[in-house]
């Protein structure tokens, strides 16, 4: 069971979901059409989310996303990564799009279940592209714990099946969930995330050096954007022809950039002489050719460093890392 907006999705017999729509001015609730999607097996689980701008809902349906409207037509966009825990429930949100306009949508499940404990909750981060086509995983699960008025009650571990739901306010994530059995306090489970609006990070990079030739490319260069052990976001250039000017390469996250990675996927070598990263303006780590280091090289080809390049670039990789 999961809402959004005026809309209630709940599976039903575990073969269809069906929706109920709550009228704010009378109280009426109404029974809408229900969704029998197809199934890879028996279905445990359903959340809902909106998406203001592009006007529709997203329904997670197990492994299953869909987008279209309660009591009406729903297309498959594809399979999203699956969250452990309690499958009854898994509540999901939207929490904004990426500088590339992807929608950003987390996922969320209660243990024990699998490696999880019984007062922990796991959630998983995706974008869908601006055409509903494309599902990317930001990260992989991660665990969290609960906190609590009454933890170890005789009411048992909270679960989203017995009550309790996930928003997001445009800065925090709050999250809630009550045990099967109440007691007389009526405590339950409850979790903020850190309240944190986006912040602008840049990657500026020189390619150009005097003395040496071709230290353009031809192919497409990216850069990640990591924040721990989970890659934030991507942005590339198909080909960089000027080395007279920086290549810039920005987004704005909410997340706390730790490293960024450049990688290319041909073998047009790429040089870089000076990379800077900012943080809203501010430059917060430099890797520069200047400080009497040999430049960085980008290429599948590992041999294009032995050449007109020798002793000014290291070795050629594919990747490269930059921590901050």
């Amino acid at each position: 069971m999961d809402a959004a907006g005026p809309y209630l999705a709940v599976t039903y017999a575990r073969t269809k979901i069906q929706f109920f729509e709550f009228k704010k001015d009378d109280g009426d609730v109404t029974v809408l059409a229900s969704f029998d999607p197809p199934r890879l097996g028996k279905m445990e689980s359903v959340g809902l989310a909106y998406h203001p701008t592009r006007q529709r809902y997203y329904l997670i349906s197990d492994t299953q996303l869909y987008t279209g409207t309660p009591g009406g037509t729903w297309t498959r966009i594809g399979e999203v990564g699956r969250t452990r825990g309690y499958n009854e429930s898994q509540p999901m949100v939207y929490v904004g799009d990426d500088s590339q306009g992807n929608a950003r949508f987390a996922v969320f499940a209660l243990g024990p279940k699998e490696n999880m404990k019984p007062y922990e909750f796991s959630f998983s981060l995706f974008t869908v592209d601006p055409t509903d086509r494309r599902i990317t995983m930001v990260s992989g699960e991660e665990y969290v714990e609960l906190s609590d008025q009454s933890k170890g009650s005789a009411g048992g571990a909270p679960s989203f099946r017995w009550g309790g739901n996930v928003t997001f306010d445009g800065t925090k994530l709050t999250l809630f969930a009550v045990p099967k059995r109440l007691d007389a306090s009526g405590n339950y489970y409850y979790w903020e995330s850190p309240s944190s609006k986006s912040q602008t990070y840049e990657v500026r990079i020189d390619c150009k050096y005097s003395g040496l030739s071709n230290t353009e490319t031809k192919n497409r260069i990216t850069v990640q954007f990591w924040s721990s052990t989970d890659r934030v976001n991507s942005i590339y250039k198909n080909g960089i022809s000027d080395c007279s000017s920086d290549a810039v390469f920005r987004i704005s996250s909410p997340y706390n950039i730790t490293r960024v990675v450049v990688k290319t996927d041909g073998r047009d070598a790429f040089f870089i002489d000076d990379l800077r990263i900012l943080r809203n303006g501010d430059q917060v780590r430099r890797y520069s050719n200047d400080e009497g280091r040999a430049g960085w090289c980008i290429s599948k080809d590992k041999t294009d460093n032995t050449r007109t390049w020798k002793g000014k670039a290291n070795k050629c990789q594919e990747r490269t890392r930059f921590p901050l």
